[in-house]
């Protein structure tokens, strides 16, 4: 009698699972039987993990989405098949709630068919970053420009300061209009400063950008449907916002970004993706 289905539980993988039949005896009878036959003692309850609980809300009632996994008896092959399924908590106090349960395969079909809309094969992934590539040059030599300015403007500021302290050590101006213009000077300097480090960093950073961008549309389906729990978890964070799942349908907001390489791929249009902003994405 060391079988723990006779207390209405199996055992499956090593891990003991709750069943649906009639017990024949009832759990502590059956763990004092197991210590006098000096079998080992309770199993220790074993802690799930699932991808997206703590993320989506109930659509109907507001309440969180939790899982949990259940296993059912397959007459056909006499085996055990585990299932794991995301509902609401209905933890809203006063409100009802009818939304039914969703399967996690169903569930992560739907994110897997968004995810579809923004894969970039390897030939349209090498042709949308050649287009990136010239877009770069192009605002390279715009940036080229704007730093020049920049650069004459702090020379200018730097001869001011100079000119400045000189008309000081002659008394040619009071201590105060000294320090009045000392200090717009700083500030003018501390401004070109800012955008002269902005200037130097800006297309470098876009292209850096884009080209995790579009790393990241590339392989994201294979990542999903292949990563960890962790890893489905963040590519679903870094799509999208304000998850809800209601009747057994998953919304949420796509991340701009995003929006524009679905457009590109559907139109083949990449000029809304170079005007969107790469940084409105997570960190993946």
């Amino acid at each position: 009698m060391t079988n723990p289905f006779y207390s209405g539980w199996f055992e499956y993988n090593g891990k003991i699972y709750k069943g649906k039949h009639e017990p024949m005896v009832t759990q502590d009878e059956f763990w004092k039987v197991q210590k006098m036959l000096g079998e080992k003692g309770r199993p220790q309850p074993h802690n799930h993990e699932f991808a997206f609980t703590g993320m989506i809300r109930c659509g109907e009632c507001g309440s969180m989405i939790t899982a949990q996994e259940s296993t059912r008896y397959n007459k056909t092959d006499s085996g055990v098949r585990h299932y794991v399924y995301y509902r609401c908590t209905k933890k809203k106090r006063g409100r009802k709630c009818s939304q039914p349960y969703i399967l996690k395969q169903k569930l992560e079909k739907q994110v897997s068919e968004f995810l579809d809309t923004i894969k970039l094969d390897t030939e349209f992934m090498d042709l949308t970053f050649q287009y990136a590539q010239k877009v770069n040059k192009e605002e390279g030599q715009n940036q080229a420009i704007i730093y020049g300015s920049l650069h004459s403007a702090k020379e200018s500021n730097q001869k001011q300061m100079t000119n400045l302290i000189d008309m000081r050590s002659k008394d040619l101006i009071t201590e105060e209009e000294y320090v009045e213009r000392r200090e717009k000077l700083k500030i003018e300097q501390s401004i070109i400063n800012e955008k002269l480090g902005d200037t130097d960093h800006t297309a470098k950073n876009w292209l850096e950008l884009m080209e995790d961008l579009y790393n990241f549309c590339h392989q994201v389906v294979y990542w999903f449907n292949n990563g960890t729990l962790d890893d489905k978890k963040i590519i679903l964070r870094a799509i999208g916002s304000n998850l809800m799942l209601k009747d057994k349908i998953l919304y949420f907001e796509p991340r701009d970004v995003f929006v524009e390489v679905a457009h590109g791929v559907k139109t083949n249009d990449w000029q809304r993706v170079r005007d969107s902003n790469p940084r409105s994405s997570i960190t993946f």
